[in-house]
């Protein structure tokens, strides 16, 4: 694999706005402490318990990725868990597109994900990272908040056929 740099694939920058990215997902409870974000908007963060944890920004699932801060840091190092969490895969397509982000930005898939049935991305826009949180969540929490078809059959309507 093509060896990536610590700046392709993460962020610890102090511009990151933690706060307003949090406030994007009404489901994020209680006392985080902020580790850093890859370059695709997933949030790692760290609990009380030490335990490191990744909010996906792809899904608005958060799971957790170690038991501690330094394990977190010895798989950081590790190719395995760079590609299934870091998206190594992605970020070398982006790359290969010739996109580049700032410190506080994102690649963020266009379209996102829900709204694309979870294909596995292809196309990418430079974006900031606070308003990718936002439109991910709205685009998550509206697709699962999106009227049903009355048919039955379970499916989501489109947005322009609500009524």
């Amino acid at each position: 694999m093509t060896r990536l740099s610590w700046n392709e694939l993460f962020s610890q920058d102090p511009s990151l706005d933690f706060a307003r990215i949090f406030g994007s997902w009404p489901d994020a409870l209680g006392k985080v402490m902020p580790i850093g974000m890859s370059v695709f908007g997933d949030v790692f963060y760290a609990k009380p318990d030490e335990s490191v944890w990744r909010l996906d920004s792809f899904t608005g699932e958060s799971r957790q990725v170690a038991a501690s801060q330094d394990e977190f840091s010895r798989f950081m190092n590790s190719e395995p868990w760079q590609i299934e969490n870091l998206r190594t895969e992605l970020v070398l397509s982006a790359r290969d597109k010739g996109l580049k982000r700032g410190p506080a930005q994102v690649f963020a898939p266009v379209p996102p994900p829900t709204l694309s049935g979870g294909r596995v991305p292809s196309e990418f826009v430079v974006m900031d990272a606070v308003v990718w949180h936002h439109i991910s969540s709205q685009t998550i929490h509206g697709a699962a908040n999106a009227p049903r078809d009355p048919s039955g059959d379970g499916r989501s309507k489109p947005w322009w056929k609500v009524w």
